[in-house]
């Protein structure tokens, strides 16, 4: 999963009046629903800055977010985190600002459409906002997070409803040569690439319809199909619990415990660190070599002075939700993780795995056919708490995945 955007450039695809709000209105940028003032003017199909919920943004670009306070500093910037929040009775996720805020002098003189999706956060300084890791969970590090592992991140459906519902474009790839050292991606037989594209290359599919370009010898997209493709595509969907993300893997004869960023030392001063703790309670890191693939087990680590523990838990917890097959590069398909899931504890690992909800079934079967739609899905309970955090769908045979965020849980905890 490439790094969160969270300031781009988009564009504006509706705009309608809020009942009972003369001074605001709701404005639609991709999946995400923004409050703007009637005042700014903006219009359908302006391009525009969206920034993300969860993002920092310096005070210099939007002083209005203090509302007249000291701005508050995170990581030396003064500014202020973009919360979803609701306004006369209408979600608001991020922030819209005009173009004239970007730097000049960094080719964004003249913004085209061919620029949608161009990420300009760095240039914004704009950074993610992320909570302070409580002591229980700080320990003695090793190093960064292995580089042949990946870390645990679904996009946000908001950011990829095209892809989802199958109404994005999709190109032959041999037209994005320049992106992408295709020479390197071998589709198996009876397979082809659909490139989806949102401004730049965003996400590459594997597909079962064929169809090759015999005048290239390069794999091509069957174009009338890709929205029937989404349609059929099937998921498992699986309740997201709200802990800290944590990794135990085993690789070549070393077993290791990672947190979202960081490995962390497995030795007698970090004994009562909250991962190592619960790493040993699991018994992965003895059971692991003796059943031998290399593996990183990724979950949520759940429990007394975690995010709350919103679930009230007794002790701390691992959730399993993805299993990464560090040989193959690749994350386990949600048959062959739950296989492998249920070998560990047969072999006495002590583990949970987050609750699936459905299992190869479609997003229409769901009733999911909008970003409106998954939204009323993913307003569900958790195991303990009243409110969920929301829900993770990954497809049946391939490692497409994104997630969708509960409002209800963003507006009372974020």
């Amino acid at each position: 999963m490439s790094e969160r955007k969270l300031a781009t450039i988009r564009k504006i695809a509706a705009i309608d009046p809020i009942p009972e709000a003369d001074a605001i209105s709701v404005a639609t940028v991709d999946g995400w629903k923004v409050v703007i003032a009637n005042d700014q003017e903006y219009r359908v199909n302006d391009l525009v800055v969206y920034m993300e919920i969860d993002a920092w943004i310096p005070t210099d670009l939007a002083p209005f977010l203090s509302k007249g306070k000291e701005p508050r500093e995170y990581l030396g910037v003064k500014g202020e985190r973009l919360r979803t929040i609701k306004l006369k009775g209408q979600v608001s996720q991020g922030l819209i600002l005009p173009l004239s805020i970007l730097p000049k002098p960094l080719g964004f003189d003249f913004v085209s459409d061919n620029q949608i999706g161009e990420d300009v956060g760095n240039w914004l300084n704009i950074q993610k906002w992320e909570q302070q890791i409580p002591a229980n969970l700080a320990g003695q590090v090793a190093g960064s997070f292995p580089s042949w592992g990946r870390k645990t991140d679904q996009e946000r459906i908001e950011n990829i409803k095209d892809v989802v519902f199958g109404s994005s474009e999709h190109y032959s790839i041999k037209d994005f040569s320049k992106w992408l050292e295709f020479d390197k991606i071998q589709p198996k037989e009876g397979q082809y690439i659909a490139v989806a594209v949102h401004g730049n290359v965003q996400f590459i599919h594997f597909t079962d319809r064929s169809m090759l370009d015999e005048t290239t010898e390069r794999w091509s997209p069957a174009y009338k199909d890709t929205h029937l493709q989404a349609k059929e595509r099937k998921y498992e969907a699986s309740l997201k619990l709200d802990g800290s993300s944590m990794s135990i893997y085993y690789k070549d004869g070393v077993v290791g415990v990672c947190s979202r960023n960081l490995e962390l030392k497995i030795n007698d001063e970090n004994k009562d660190n909250a991962f190592i703790k619960t790493a040993i309670s699991t018994k992965l890191l003895d059971i692991l070599p003796e059943y031998g693939k290399n593996i990183m087990i990724q979950g949520e680590l759940m429990g007394t002075g975690i995010q709350g523990n919103k679930e009230n838990l007794k002790d701390f917890e691992f959730f399993v939700f993805d299993i990464f097959d560090i040989d193959k590069q690749e994350y386990l398909k949600p048959t062959d993780r739950i296989k492998t899931f249920d070998d560990l504890i047969v072999l006495g690992v002590l583990m949970n795995h987050v609750p699936i909800l459905a299992t190869n079934v479609t997003l229409e079967e769901l009733g999911i056919v909008d970003v409106e739609s998954s939204k009323v899905y993913v307003d569900r309970p958790s195991i303990n708490a009243k409110i969920a955090e929301g829900v993770v769908f990954k497809a049946m045979d391939s490692d497409f995945s994104f997630k969708s965020i509960n409002n209800k849980f963003l507006l009372k905890y974020e």
